[in-house]
């Protein structure tokens, strides 16, 4: 992290999770929702490797103002992102079918979704000078 910073190290692992999403949708679709077995099983370790990247940086990133109530911070964001995660997963499980092909779809937008916003939020962050006066209270 030091080295290369949380910021491109977790926009790699986001960008590594969607690219391993696609290989895997691609070889759902390619297999009628069941992709070998020993295929699946790198992937899933590439993918669970990548979001090690993504979910501690990205919770250090949004609690990164609140050191001075970092409990409360951290609480609400697990709370937070469980709710949001409860959402949509209530989406997607209601396109569950029996195969791999709509887990992976789901995987696949909802990646794609995260990106976007991670995108946005980076372009709007405050520049560093106007960190001091932002950040300060």
């Amino acid at each position: 992290v030091k080295k290369i910073g949380m910021r491109r190290l977790s926009q790699l692992g986001l960008r590594v999770y969607i690219a391993v999403m696609v290989v895997l949708l691609l070889l759902s679709v390619a297999y009628s929702g069941q992709p070998p077995f020993y295929l699946f099983v790198v992937l899933i370790a590439i993918w669970f490797y990548s979001a090690g990247f993504i979910f501690g940086n990205y919770n250090a990133m949004a609690m990164e103002p609140m050191g001075h109530i970092a409990g409360m911070a951290a609480a609400v964001t697990g709370t937070l992102s469980s709710l949001i995660a409860l959402v949509f997963a209530s989406i997607a499980g209601r396109y569950y079918d029996g195969t791999f092909t709509p887990v992976a779809i789901a995987f696949l937008l909802f990646s794609l979704f995260a990106l976007f916003w991670s995108e946005w939020a980076e372009r709007h962050r405050p520049k560093p000078s106007d960190e001091g006066e932002i950040f300060a209270h």
